[in-house]
């Protein structure tokens, strides 16, 4: 949680922008190494360290780490701390913890071993100094507070099973969620739940519109996570280019991120709506750039819309589901789990430890039931087929 909410600071340059808490975050909180003086160095330096992050990540999944502990489980008692390493290695949920430090301890390498591109300047963000860092701060808190609350959140991590509690801290998110969606997922939820329902919305009397305006909360405090305190004051071609990569790569690969995103498409295009306006502001104050002054750093507001629009446009096409599926709006909310054919939602115990020790419960066994209404010999009757989803573990 450390790393992940640091890369979030690292991502926004919020140790720049606050110095003070700089000690405190992954990598410091900004990328503060000495500048690559050009594209070729840039990417010499970042690549081998990006492909050491990216490749375990794809490579080996929860599922697949928990049967690599398996076969090492047997070779690890021929050592002197045998007996401690067999015993970790075959609880459930060893899969998932490892692959969460392996991608913790990769991604923290990649990010305090960063080579910034600091130059050309794309824009900087007409944004009071003081107020963006106050927001920046607050959702980032927000969203560490929210994820912290959420029972799935320990299944994620892999702790919740190798603990051995209860199946609601036991669980990891539905669809096989990667830990920066849940983060979104968390944000939107705290929203409504902490921030909404709990403190600005706990004197409402009419349960339907305190339910209404704890959506709406939840909307802004997603919006304003993703969309607006993740943005650093200045904003240059290398940050362009490392957040356009690293969005790309999110986006196809990890399909609880498209299912997520069509789910809250209004928020979701919200976000690039604050965006091109923050980036508009900018081009608009920068309208006295002197093309002919090479010097100072800066690409031109036409070159930057153009780069703009490129990356907006190839991020879309990323978030376009590869399958023809129906879009089920309902798949990440609260108090829904299944389509709305689904009638009842089975999670015992027994299934989910087996999940556990199986397959590192990638995610909860949802056994959707259905009903349909058969007339045989002119006489209605109800009969229940059950079928398991195709989301099930």
């Amino acid at each position: 949680l450390w790393v992940l909410a640091g890369t979030v600071a690292w991502i926004s340059h919020l140790g720049a922008r606050a110095p003070r808490l700089s000690g405190f975050l992954t990598a410091r909180g900004f990328p503060g190494n000495a500048p690559a003086e050009g594209l070729t160095q840039f990417l010499r330096a970042n690549v081998p360290a990006a492909i050491g992050f990216v490749a375990p990540h794809s490579l080996l999944p929860p599922r697949r780490m928990h049967s690599f502990c398996k076969r090492l489980a047997s070779d690890a008692e021929r050592v002197w701390f045998g007996s401690f390493a067999a015993f970790f290695l075959r609880r459930p949920g060893s899969g998932r913890l490892l692959y969460n430090a392996l991608a913790a301890g990769t991604l923290h390498f990649l990010l305090a071993n960063f080579t910034p591109l600091t130059t050309p300047v794309v824009a900087s963000l007409p944004f009071p100094e003081n107020a963006h860092v106050f927001l920046s701060v607050s959702c980032l808190l927000l969203a560490v507070a929210s994820m912290l609350a959420e029972p799935q959140t320990y299944g994620l991590l892999g702790t919740g099973q190798m603990l051995g509690w209860s199946p609601k801290f036991a669980t990891p998110p539905p669809n096989h969620m990667d830990a920066i969606t849940w983060m979104g997922v968390s944000a939107w939820r705290g929203g409504k739940h902490l921030l909404g329902e709990r403190f600005l919305l706990a004197r409402y009397v009419d349960l339907k519109m305190k339910a209404k305006h704890g959506d709406i909360m939840g909307a802004i405090a997603f919006v304003l996570f993703t969309g607006v305190s993740i943005l650093p004051k200045e904003l240059t071609f290398g940050d362009c280019l490392t957040r356009g990569v690293a969005a790309f790569y999110l986006r196809r690969r990890s399909k609880s991120f498209r299912d997520w995103v069509a789910s809250v498409e209004g928020a979701h295009l919200a976000t690039w709506g604050i965006r091109a306006c923050l980036l508009l502001a900018a081009f608009r104050a920068a309208a006295d750039y002197d093309v002919s002054a090479k010097s100072d750093g800066k690409m031109s507001p036409a070159a930057a819309t153009a780069c703009a629009a490129a990356t907006a446009a190839l991020l879309r096409f990323a978030e376009r589901r590869s399958e023809k599926t129906k879009k089920h709006e309902t798949l990440f909310k609260d108090d829904a789990v299944s389509s709305q054919s689904a009638r009842k939602t089975e999670q015992p115990r027994e299934s989910l430890r087996a999940s556990d020790e199986g397959h590192d419960a990638p995610c909860a066994s949802v056994v959707e039931v259905s009903f349909r209404d058969i007339e045989p010999e002119g006489t209605k009757k109800t009969r229940r087929s059950a079928r398991v989803s195709s989301r099930a573990a």
